[in-house]
């Protein structure tokens, strides 16, 4: 159970170095970007739908 515990937080921390050597503050700003993006779109395309509706109805 030790040995099994001690391996993935050796891993864990592998991850961290790695991400750590690339850049973090870019990937986040990146990732963050990119998130807001798809989330405008969806947002956009469920306003539009609603529109849609809106004249349908009418």
């Amino acid at each position: 159970m030790e040995s099994r515990s001690l391996s993935a937080k050796q891993s864990k921390g592998d991850l961290r170095q790695k991400s750590e050597t690339k850049t973090p503050k870019i990937s986040d700003g990146f990732r963050g970007f990119y998130f807001l993006k798809i989330t405008a779109n969806i947002f956009i395309r469920l306003f539009d739908l609603s529109f849609d509706f809106c004249n349908f109805a009418a």
